[in-house]
């Protein structure tokens, strides 16, 4: 089960047929596009999660082309704590190796790791919610959550 971590869970609905993905437990796939930008790097173009099967096909084939390659992963594994822990810090090295992303993808990338947390995370106990509060009181910029 999720963690009660937000007020209500996230979604990751399908970009095809808006079915939920989360529920009743993770599946699906992430699907990443890129292709090499005008300085040789990789640009991440397209970020999106979709059922397995038809879905994935009918959304690969819109966005298919010779220059781009696609890479994917189960929802489902993403779940795992150590998995979920791996695909961040893949991310951020490969940011600073230079890869880029357009801001809808990179929009999408947080939106994906966002709906998958309550599903790796634990629930807070009472002294971490009293922690939290505290913290919200504390403006950002002083190193607070407010």
């Amino acid at each position: 089960m999720p963690a009660p971590i937000f007020h209500k869970n996230p979604e990751l609905k399908c970009a095809r047929c808006g079915k939920d993905l989360l529920t009743p437990k993770p599946h699906g796939v992430v699907v990443i596009w890129e292709r090499n930008n005008e300085e040789g790097q990789r640009k991440v173009e397209h970020v999106y999660w979709c059922c397995k099967g038809t879905c994935d096909r009918i959304l690969a084939s819109r966005i298919r082309d010779k220059d781009m390659v696609d890479g994917w992963e189960d929802i489902e594994d993403l779940a795992i704590p150590i998995v979920y822990l791996r695909w961040i810090a893949a991310t951020l090295n490969s940011l600073g190796k230079g890869r880029s992303y357009d801001p809808k993808a990179l929009g999408a990338e947080r939106d994906l790791l966002i709906g998958l947390f309550p599903h790796i995370s634990r629930s807070l106990t009472s002294k971490g919610k009293e922690r939290i509060r505290n913290l919200m009181m504390i403006p950002g910029a002083l190193g607070g959550l407010g």
